[in-house]
């Protein structure tokens, strides 16, 4: 596999070859599963009880080994909440969630760092703030 790969994020419903609703056992042969979760590619998912992906997201942008584009426009890896508006839109934080700071976006997708900015997590979908309470 190539370093020069483009993994193109899909806000709602995909990263690259992962998408919300793949059954587990239609996952390419190098997926690794330890559930209730798995990575392939370094692209990270969650398992529901139903045995297909039901979230998924990148940990950290500046760590990811492929070129992440969004909406055909790429995605920097010194990217950083605050200055990357055009790309995912206005961003509003969810209150009550430990361990860092994450935001929905108007792409439609969640983004989050830790409380230092040094990581930036993309998840394909928007965080419930109601399932932080």
């Amino acid at each position: 596999m190539s370093d020069a790969r483009i993994v193109e994020i899909i806000p709602g419903k995909s990263i690259g070859e992962i998408a919300i609703g793949i059954k587990v056992d239609t996952l390419p042969s190098r997926a690794t599963i330890n559930r209730p979760g798995g990575t392939l590619d370094g692209i990270r998912f969650l398992i529901s009880e139903a045995d297909v992906v039901e979230d998924i997201w990148i940990e950290d942008v500046r760590a990811f080994p492929y070129e992440l584009r969004l909406q055909g426009k790429p995605i920097a890896r010194t990217a950083r909440i605050d200055d990357e508006n055009a790309l995912w839109g206005k961003c509003e934080r969810i209150s009550g969630i430990k361990g860092g700071l994450f935001y929905n976006c108007a792409a439609g997708l969640a983004i989050g760092t830790d409380f230092s900015g040094k990581t930036l997590q993309i998840r394909v979908k928007p965080i419930s703030a109601e399932a932080n309470d």
